[in-house]
């Protein structure tokens, strides 16, 4: 098939540019412009790949989202090589190298990254309700959530709010839209903590990932690990019961943390963020007390180090 040789071209172009192929250089960053042939070129790469053996040298994840493709992340296992930014984004190859490397306090994100913050690239605090992103505005900002948590937003027909997701750091809110080029924010995004987010121009990054391999492949491996994460939540909201995924609930925000700690988070809140119903959630709290897993401090569920422990055994077992 004449067609899918093409798109198979482009797919060995796209390594032939990542290898410094001197023959390629100058045409196979196509790949990166043309993210609509990334199914296809991926499924035709994988047969390439199962033929000549060389899984050992490359790993291949199709990112899609909705159906929607949204790249080819090709990541190489270098034999001492690796992939340098150019010298004229080097502060933001930098800037992500940093955010990316652990995660951080609000105050610690703050002393970190004010002195690397290059020209047109803003340090944004934001208090517990403030939102960054509101759905349905245009898409001109990119921001990177550095530290605290955020809520994925959306709201139904007749306007009830509905927390979409819960994202921690490291996240890239509105990259989705710009790579689809779409005209507006899907949703709107608060923030459930005190936050520190980095703000970009989503024309500038754009340019930014077509124009340098290093910013490219640094944002393409957190869109893997952003779907990974996604089939993840999928798989437990599928497999795990209520209680389960509430056990889990409780052992991530403990985990980490000074004990005994104290879950801030509404009921409310929360059974929005676990999809269940507010009486449900009651009851399941009620049962953890009950069995000695966790504890109510003036209405706060509190767990203590060797609640945690029980904790710790059972989530162990979920996952």
């Amino acid at each position: 098939n004449i067609n899918n040789l093409h798109i198979l071209f482009r797919a060995i172009a796209a390594v032939c540019f990542y290898k410094k192929c001197p023959l390629l250089n100058d045409r196979c960053q196509l790949i990166l412009q043309n993210p609509q042939f990334c199914g296809r070129i991926g499924v035709l790469f994988v047969k390439l790949l199962a033929k000549i053996r060389i899984f050992s040298k490359i790993r291949i994840n199709i990112l899609c989202t909705q159906g929607i493709s949204l790249g080819i992340c090709l990541l190489f296992c270098w034999e001492g090589g690796t992939i340098l930014p150019t010298s004229s984004h080097q502060s933001i190859f930098q800037l992500l190298q940093t955010a990316f490397a652990r995660p951080y306090s609000c105050g610690e994100a703050a002393e970190v990254f004010a002195p690397l913050l290059p020209p047109g690239v803003r340090l944004v605090h934001l208090k517990q309700g403030m939102q960054c992103i509101g759905g349905g505005l245009p898409v001109d900002k990119i921001y990177l959530l550095a530290a605290g948590k955020c809520y994925i937003v959306k709201y139904s027909i007749d306007g009830k709010r509905i927390i979409a997701d819960t994202m921690y750091p490291v996240q890239l809110f509105g990259l989705y839209e710009m790579l689809r080029q779409a005209p507006v924010y899907d949703a709107t995004v608060t923030a459930a903590t005190e936050c520190v987010l980095l703000e970009f121009s989503a024309q500038e990054f754009s340019r930014w990932i077509y124009g340098d391999n290093a910013i490219a492949l640094i944002t393409l491996e957190y869109l893997a690990g952003l779907v990974q994460n996604n089939y993840r939540r999928n798989d437990r909201s599928l497999l795990n019961s209520g209680m389960e995924n509430l056990l889990i609930y409780i052992h991530q925000y403990c985990t980490g943390r000074r004990l005994p700690a104290i879950l801030p988070v509404e009921r409310k809140t929360m059974a929005e963020e676990l999809g269940i119903n507010l009486r449900t959630l009651y009851r399941y709290i009620s049962r953890l007390k009950e069995e000695g897993l966790i504890a109510i401090e003036r209405g706060k569920i509190s767990v203590s180090e060797e609640q945690f422990q029980q904790l710790d055994k059972l989530v162990s077992q979920i996952l």
